[in-house]
């Protein structure tokens, strides 16, 4: 559910993270000693420099629901200390629902991640175990699909539905895999924090659904500014582009990735600015307030001209369309749109611009007509000329609006 993949059949949540693997399981009955074995798979997990477990096994058959405190059951006590050591436990809530207190351990533990399990529609499985803990804490902490999900054919080749809250927690950990490859900043309880900050009943959590279904992709945006850092002239991504991120007086150093995107969560909400720390061109500030929800931008460079004749985009356009340009001298610069048929419908003029490429797409950069003609109203439908006098070298540019 995790790890794994078969390109055009199936894929688990995070199939390119790292595993390792650990049985502790004696499927020949139901003993005391079996705790003792989860506790030596966690020593050896750590060993092994995991930073996540991904938990689908609990005890509870010697216990009863007193026990249920966070502090009792031995596997709930080496979860407790495995968080404290960075590496937090997502652990299946259980099978025994719906009742109240069904809970089974480590599941109960304050630091352990509980999951429970939900239908294909939302709503809680009737068989996925319940809190409150016996000291009255919310239990699941969050849930996953546990109702008809696909997995691996046991002892078989192929896949078919199952049900069970072992289900969802390997889900949720591939949910929290994958953020922490996107969020290298932040530590694996931070990634599960922000799910649990992020599912779908965060304002009134209960013990059907806890704070409620995980939704990885506002997760990922938690208090966090991303986007993509872009050459202005083309719009080609830009890897490995060092910038720096300004809020609330702080300056952090984040780099964009592989593909040119970024994201960072500096631990605090307000007004940002993301301007250049190093590299070839000039990157353009960006400015913005961050709040809960995060904020997705873009980040334009600017380079030498090379040369690049006037653009459109995008084209064709349901709003309004930006011009890009270069200036290699002081100069006046005039759009004029026009109709097929001829005539003008709107003009915009810039005047001593100095000289420059003009073609990020924001305020200062590329020329921006809203689609609208000189009285305010939208134009209709259909294609359009566009004349780009710059400084005296006019170029015609085709266009087209979308209504």
């Amino acid at each position: 559910m995790a790890g794994g993949l078969e390109p055009g059949v199936f894929s688990g949540a995070a199939p390119g993270a790292s595993f390792a693997l650990a049985k502790t399981e004696d499927i020949s009955g139901e003993y005391q000693g079996e705790e003792d074995y989860w506790i030596e798979g966690l020593e050896w997990l750590d060993l092994q420099g995991a930073s996540l477990v991904s938990s689908s096994l609990g005890y509870i058959d010697w216990y009863s629901y007193s026990d249920m405190d966070g502090n009792t059951a031995l596997t709930t006590i080496a979860a407790d200390l495995a968080a404290s050591r960075g590496m937090p436990v997502v652990n299946a809530i259980g099978n025994d629902g719906p009742g109240d207190g069904t809970l089974i351990a480590p599941a109960d533990g304050d630091s352990v991640f509980a999951v429970g399990g939900v239908d294909a529609l939302g709503s809680p499985a009737s068989f996925a175990s319940r809190g409150p803990t016996w000291d009255g804490r919310i239990k699941p902490d969050f849930c996953a699909r546990a109702v008809g999900v696909i997995v691996a054919q046991d002892g078989g080749t192929g896949y078919h539905p199952a049900n069970g809250t072992s289900f969802a927690a390997p889900m949720v950990s591939g949910a929290a895999a994958l953020l922490l490859e996107a969020h290298p900043e932040w530590t694996s309880m931070d990634a599960l924090e922000a799910l649990r900050a992020t599912a779908s009943q965060v304002s009134s959590p209960d013990c059907a659904l806890g704070w409620g279904v995980i939704d990885a992709a506002a997760a990922f945006m938690y208090r966090s500014v991303t986007g993509l850092v872009r050459r202005s002239d083309t719009g080609a991504p830009i890897p490995g582009r060092p910038l720096a991120l300004s809020i609330g007086g702080d300056v952090f150093q984040i780099t964009s990735g592989p593909s040119g995107w970024f994201a960072f969560c500096p631990d605090a909400t307000g007004a940002f600015t993301i301007t250049g720390s190093g590299g070839e061109g000039t990157v353009r500030e960006v400015t913005g307030f961050l709040g809960d929800s995060g904020v997705e931008t873009t980040v334009y460079v600017d380079f030498e001209p090379r040369g690049l004749p006037p653009s459109a985009f995008p084209v064709p356009s349901l709003g309004g369309v930006w011009f890009g340009f270069d200036l290699e001298a002081v100069s006046d610069v005039i759009l004029t749109i026009m109709p097929l048929e001829g005539g003008e419908i709107a003009e915009i003029r810039r005047s001593g611009l100095p000289p420059g490429p003009y073609r990020a797409p924001v305020e200062g950069g590329a020329i921006y007509w809203d689609g609208c003609s000189s009285d305010g109203e939208p134009a209709a439908s259909g294609p359009y000329f566009a004349l780009l006098d710059t400084g005296g070298e006019v170029t015609v540019l085709k266009i087209a609006l979308v209504r």
